[in-house]
């Protein structure tokens, strides 16, 4: 049977820190509440699928490798 992993939480953590860009800014580019950003990355708060679309775009990342790879790890 197939796992379903979803890996967005560290993938908006890991994207935003080694381009350097800061909570703040991430979410005043994507017009969203800093908190909201904080509890996508902490998983405190379920991300929905237009808005994990929205922050794949941002960072120029297909969307499928934003949702289901750990992009922390190298291929």
């Amino acid at each position: 049977m197939l796992e379903n992993k979803n890996f967005t939480n560290t993938n908006i953590k890991f994207l935003r820190e080694i381009r350097k860009i800061s909570q703040q800014k991430l979410a005043q580019d994507l017009n969203l509440n800093q908190s909201t950003l904080a509890k996508w990355e902490t998983n405190d708060r379920k991300i929905t699928l237009d808005q994990a679309i929205k922050l794949a775009n941002y960072f120029q990342i297909p969307v499928g490798d934003f949702i289901a790879k750990d992009l922390r790890i190298k291929d």
